[in-house]
């Protein structure tokens, strides 16, 4: 049997204790308590308050068993992580830990491997007790609440854990009941888009063609501005017609504004409309006008977009 060397190693989450020494001199640390039960505690950090609002399972999958003295010996189905869990020694580094998640996590997706246990996570907390003692690959399904969609990152994590990351030379405790996991993951924006339905009752052609402008603008929860664009609907005579806002940020409040209604039209709705976006649909507000004072006049919307280099101008008659 080849003996791993002592080393604290980081690994994503949670933290291993590794066995023995270069040169196999043993510490004077406390031995595993191999079966006796573990308790782990799924967090999720408080800033995604979001995320914490939506229930979700978290799964754990034994990749290896831990003996009395710290060491991992792989299981018959994570067979493929045995070398490079034999080849940890003092100088390995989360990289190595990483090469180890991958492989483990590779095994899963294939449908190869079965879930030991799984972790509900709600209100941003999930605990699991009665675990066996082992190395656990830990893998937690995307999830996408309103505004975003969150893809977590594999780990491992060890049952029992060591308390002790100061000091290698101090002795070792174990600790079974309170192993912490903080998951992690990449937080990804959703968007929808916004349809904006303009219907005009009467036309007078001798009033020219009028151009009605739309002023568009989105709150996040912090009542900041995350989207704004201006639009525009031009007509040639009585109807309805729409023009379509995209990708704006999901789960943020917009603020339509009918800011010119056409030289001799009047508005006869509400000059401002509210909604919220939700991811991958498309939600509408509505404006009418009518046929108002004996005034002439169209327009056009000054368009600007940024190229990398420099701001391009465009005049813009119908955003359509």
């Amino acid at each position: 049997m080849r003996f791993l060397k002592k080393k604290w190693a980081a690994i994503l989450v949670g933290c291993l204790i590794l066995g023995m020494f270069p040169g196999g001199a043993a510490l004077a640390r406390e031995h595993v308590e191999v079966d006796r039960k573990c308790t782990i505690t799924v967090k999720l950090p408080e800033n995604w308050k979001d995320v914490q609002k939506t229930g979700f399972d978290v799964d754990l999958y034994k990749v290896a068993s831990i003996d009395r003295d710290g060491l991992y010996t792989a299981n018959e189905t994570f067979a493929a992580i045995g070398e490079k869990l034999s080849a940890l020694d003092d100088k390995s580094t989360a990289k190595d830990w990483a090469e180890i998640v991958e492989i483990a996590n590779k095994v899963v997706e294939a449908g190869k491997a079965q879930k030991s246990y799984s972790v509900t996570v709600t209100n941003g907390v999930g605990v699991c007790s009665n675990i066996d003692t082992g190395l656990y690959l830990v893998c937690a399904k995307d999830v996408t609440t309103d505004s975003y969609s969150y893809t977590f990152t594999p780990s491992l994590v060890s049952a029992p854990n060591g308390d002790n990351v100061a000091d290698i030379n101090k002795s070792q405790n174990w600790v079974y009941d309170d192993i912490i996991i903080s998951l992690k993951a990449e937080q990804h924006q959703l968007f929808g888009d916004l349809e904006i339905i303009k219907s005009l009752k009467t036309f007078d052609g001798s009033k020219g063609t009028p151009l009605f402008a739309f002023d568009v603008e989105a709150y996040n929860d912090k009542g900041e501005v995350v989207f704004s664009d201006v639009q525009s609907i031009a007509f040639d005579g009585a109807g309805t017609k729409k023009v379509v806002v995209k990708k704006i940020p999901a789960g943020c409040k917009v603020v339509v504004t009918e800011v010119y209604s056409g030289a001799g039209y009047e508005l006869v709705s509400e000059a401002s409309m509210n909604a919220t976006i939700e991811a991958d649909k498309m939600v509408s507000v509505k404006f009418t006008n009518d046929n108002g004072d004996n005034v002439f006049g169209t327009g056009v919307v000054n368009h600007f977009e940024y190229d990398g280099t420099g701001w391009e101008w465009h005049q813009i008659k119908d955003n359509q």
